[in-house]
């Protein structure tokens, strides 16, 4: 899998395709359709968000669902963040 982000902080130059691990069989994978680049992405892109790298940017995205897991997924609990 391919996904485009950093692997140094610094200006729009560092962004590239990363090389990403294929997900285990628990796994989510979407087939992204669109996706956009928020004040949280360019923040960590410079580097004013400290964030473990190589880091992928571009969480907000539209797409598919390619591979759901087997398995049922609980929903996220009122007032939480995942």
């Amino acid at each position: 899998m391919k996904g485009v982000g950093i692997t140094r902080p610094g200006g729009p130059e560092v962004l590239g395709l990363l090389d990403l691990p294929e997900p285990d069989q628990d796994g989510l994978v979407v087939q992204v359709a669109a996706a956009a680049v928020n004040p949280v992405d360019l923040a960590t892109r410079s580097g004013l968000v400290p964030t473990a790298l190589p880091a992928v940017l571009g969480w907000d995205l539209a797409g598919t669902v390619a591979h759901a897991p087997e398995a049922p997924v609980s929903p996220p609990a009122a007032g939480s963040w995942r």
